[in-house]
């Protein structure tokens, strides 16, 4: 007597279909990010060679680039440590449950407000009015906020009408 193998899982194919569309798709979203990335610290590069930095090429490192961010806007580089406010906050006051998680949102609505004076004071430092925030800030579309914001540093990076005042 001949017994009949089992039959194949159901959606036997789509496994390898689904990992493939996954694959592909996080790969699109990496390149665009890592093409965005580069787009963004290029004028940032440049802005730190018109302030005189004297090492402009920690742009291109995520985080040291805030070090001549400071330092262009004559800022101490330990400003840092405020974009920590928010995470330790969090993972600090997390026990407290909705207590915790209001000061958590209080910090970080804290570090934006510090964040929008340092975008004002690196547009003065580049003779550049800090009104252009405002167009910022109404640009609450993601996509297009962003690429607002990198436009506008190319056009302050790469435009004889925007040197560095400090």
């Amino acid at each position: 007597m001949q017994t009949n193998p089992m039959p194949p899982p159901p959606f036997h194919m789509a496994n390898g279909v689904l990992g493939a569309l996954l694959a592909a798709y996080f790969t699109i979203i990496f390149v665009f990010s890592l093409a965005l990335y580069i787009a963004y610290v290029i004028p940032i590069w440049k802005l730190y060679k018109k302030a005189g930095q004297e090492h402009p090429w920690l742009a291109f490192i995520p985080i040291a680039q805030y070090w001549p961010f400071f330092w262009t806007i004559r800022k101490s580089a330990w400003n840092i440590l405020w974009f920590l406010l928010p995470v330790a906050a969090l993972i600090v006051l997390h026990p407290l449950h909705v207590v915790g998680i209001v000061i958590a949102i209080l910090a970080d609505i804290a570090v934006f407000v510090l964040e929008i004076t340092w975008a004002a004071a690196f547009l003065r430092a580049f003779n550049m009015s800090p009104y252009w925030l405002f167009l910022l800030l109404l640009l609450v579309i993601p996509p297009i906020g962003v690429l607002a914001i990198v436009i506008l540093l190319y056009i302050m990076a790469f435009s004889d009408d925007y040197q560095y005042q400090l």
